[in-house]
């Protein structure tokens, strides 16, 4: 099993009715990072919305393109989010299935 050094490994965590999958790639291997775009392209492309997340996870922001040395980003099925507001710190969506 691949070690997760949380220092240069960058994820997203792509939220819709089935409940929250995991991709992981590290940051400092270029193949990686670009497999990791091509994955954030392909959801971008089915029309989910798409988050920075900073500061431990309780800030959030709105964006529209790949940074491979971005930490984390937070994907999330339109049909989920039922209130944000781009100044807001938070996305409301509706609990998933099982979770």
């Amino acid at each position: 099993m691949k070690k997760i050094d949380p220092t240069t490994t960058g994820s997203i965590s792509q939220l819709n009715h089935e409940g929250d999958t995991k991709y992981t790639w590290d940051r400092k291997n270029e193949l990686e990072v670009q497999a990791a775009k091509e994955h954030f392209d392909s959801l971008r492309a089915k029309g989910f919305l798409v988050f920075k997340v900073k500061f431990l996870g309780l800030k959030k922001e709105a964006v529209d393109s790949f940074d491979g040395n971005v930490g984390k980003y937070l994907f999330t099925a339109p049909e989920m989010v039922t209130e944000f507001t781009p100044d807001a710190d938070y996305v409301v969506s509706p609990q998933m299935s099982g979770g």
